[in-house]
């Protein structure tokens, strides 16, 4: 995804609409980008060392993929979003692992971590492009009270 910072178009030079639509965007992204996070973070606590998890119950709550499709509509989400955003993912979401074997509960988790960590980096990023876009927005809306208006809905008239 090229972003409004890797351009050379300035905040400054886009329109209200734009901005706006930039905005909505990247929060869209950002909500995306924290949902996918949430999960493989999830994945990670699932990994973990703690003995009170039964491993038979971490592997069908890892294999069970039959709810997904109404995570991902009530979220907004359509699957082809993962793959079009993180391809490396969805063969990692994939994938099945013993969890009886030390050396490969090790390694998922290490991927899993590393993951976690570039979601992680592109969820502040994200921010960083919203603040910014916020920031100009308001900055206009500073200027020109009156603008901040067209952000409202119309009404209807009855009559």
């Amino acid at each position: 995804m090229t972003t409004f910072q890797e351009s050379q178009v300035s905040l400054s030079d886009l329109s209200l609409d734009d901005l706006r639509i930039l905005r909505r965007h990247l929060t869209d992204e950002e909500g995306r980008v924290s949902y996918w996070r949430r999960l493989f973070q999830a994945r990670l606590d699932m990994l973990g060392e703690d003995e009170r998890v039964d491993t038979h119950d971490v592997r069908a709550i890892l294999e069970d993929a039959s709810n997904a499709p109404r995570r991902w509509q009530a979220l907004g989400l359509h699957p082809a979003d993962i793959d079009t955003s993180m391809p490396e993912a969805q063969s990692l979401w994939q994938r099945v692992v013993d969890l009886n074997d030390p050396q490969q509960r090790e390694t998922y988790a290490l991927v899993l971590r590393q993951m976690e960590q570039a979601l992680s980096k592109n969820r502040r990023s994200l921010h960083n492009q919203i603040d910014a876009v916020t920031a100009e927005l308001i900055t206009r809306y500073r200027t020109n009270p009156a603008l901040a208006l067209t952000a409202l809905p119309l009404q209807r008239r009855h009559g």
